[in-house]
């Protein structure tokens, strides 16, 4: 089975994955793709092929895999709820109340390496 994934940071939104396969890509408010989950059904995994085959900015990409088969989602559908606490993070210490997480920065893109000061 293979299933369609988009690279987020690569698509430019042109849109053409949406007009060759609309039964599993339609756009957000932004023009981006909002790709189906499901497995590509076996009557359009041509037109899949074509849709990867036709983007521009190579963003889009079928890829195998071997795992239960999910139900595929109509647009507009909500994904299910994400557990409010990540597995693991339960075990974590939090930090003090009021403390603050500082982040160094050792340069500034426009004038180059930070001082201290």
């Amino acid at each position: 089975m293979e299933r369609l994934r988009v690279d987020p940071i690569a698509c430019d939104a042109f849109g053409y994955c949406a007009e060759l396969l609309p039964e599993m890509v339609w756009l957000d408010e932004w023009g981006y793709p909002v790709i189906d989950e499901a497995p590509v059904p076996p009557h359009l995994l041509e037109e899949a092929r074509a849709a990867v085959r036709a983007c521009p900015r190579k963003a889009l990409a079928l890829h195998r895999f071997d795992g239960p088969p999910r139900a595929p989602r109509s647009p507009g559908t909500p994904r299910p709820p994400r557990p409010a606490v990540p597995p693991g993070a339960a075990d974590t210490p939090s930090p003090p109340a009021g403390a603050v997480r500082l982040v160094a920065r050792t340069t500034d893109r426009r004038r180059g390496p930070v001082r201290g000061g």
